[in-house]
């Protein structure tokens, strides 16, 4: 019996600080939860403000004076994935790769601010197990005989058509012969009828000349 278990798995690692802000990297799992944890003590008359990106987008703000938390739903990418904490620090839900990027928290009043560098990365492949991977090959080999079958019918078709054509081909040479023979007879016939029927004539006028040779050797005799 296999056992899965799963982890969410945040690295934190501090990058160090830049013209006295403070930058903290974050590696998380795309899918996971991740808090971007504040290390600035609260005061009460301070206004802090966590914006996103190089446009420095709002994403929520703290009130420390009045107790007023807003959240921001203006950016499509963090619609209903952020939770502000009561202590300032900002959760980003169900992660994706569209939330990698700069974070920075500005303390107004304090003229403090953190930065945050966080990078998501992809799920890893668990992996396939034996039976999937053996349906995998056998969807892939009936695929391939599929298309060899088709392949073999196309082929055979072709040869098919081809044959028949030369066939037809062949059919209609030998009529056209089969009609030039015949109405070659018939130009024969024609012309030696018309020739007798000449030679009649001339014999039954009294003419000695036939213009058939046949029909001279005929009458003579």
């Amino acid at each position: 019996m296999t056992t899965t278990k799963t982890f969410d798995v945040t690295v934190i690692g501090v990058l160090g600080e830049v013209d006295g802000v403070k930058s903290v990297s974050i590696s998380v799992t795309e899918g996971d939860p991740v808090t971007l944890r504040i290390d600035a003590e609260m005061h009460k008359d301070a206004l802090m403000l966590w914006r996103f990106g190089d446009k420095g987008v709002l994403l929520a703000k703290i009130d420390t004076e009045t107790g007023e938390i807003s959240v921001s739903n203006a950016d499509e990418r963090f619609r209903d994935r952020l939770q502000l904490n009561q202590n300032g620090s900002l959760t980003i839900k169900n992660s994706r790769s569209e939330h990698a990027g700069l974070y920075e928290l500005q303390i107004r009043g304090r003229e403090s601010s953190q930065r945050f560098l966080l990078s998501v990365n992809a799920v890893p492949d668990p992996g396939l197990s034996s039976g999937a991977k053996a349906g995998i090959v056998l969807g892939v080999l009936v695929s391939v005989l599929l298309l060899a079958a088709a392949a073999l019918a196309l082929l055979y078709c072709r040869r098919r058509v081809s044959k028949l054509q030369k066939q037809v081909a062949v059919a209609g040479e030998e009529m056209e012969e089969t009609e030039e023979i015949q109405q070659k007879h018939h130009e024969n016939q024609t012309q030696e009828i018309h020739s007798y029927y000449q030679c009649g004539v001339g014999v039954s006028e009294g003419g000695s000349s036939c213009p058939s040779p046949d029909c001279s050797s005929d009458s003579a005799g």
